[in-house]
């Protein structure tokens, strides 16, 4: 019984964790994510990353942080 709590717990730490971290980088360093979407997926020009590109990762940045946070906050309102 204790070990599936903490497998369960393990895994909303590492999904958690990784919102944070995929989070925070589209927010400090939006002009990498567009370089890697553009490598790996095609989807954008060769031109350098616009203002615009740059706006859109950010603000995705920036909700995949609020949705964690909520996600945290909900938790521990579960095991409260």
């Amino acid at each position: 019984m204790l070990s599936r709590i903490l497998a369960f717990g393990f895994l909303y730490a590492a999904m958690f964790l990784g919102w944070v971290g995929v989070g925070l980088w589209m927010l400090l360093a939006p002009g990498s994510i567009v370089n890697f979407v553009r490598d790996n997926i095609a989807l954008i020009g060769e031109n350098r990353p616009s203002c615009a590109a740059k706006l859109l990762v950010r603000l995705a940045g920036a909700g995949l942080v609020a949705f964690a946070t909520r996600f945290a906050f909900r938790f521990a309102e579960l095991l409260h």
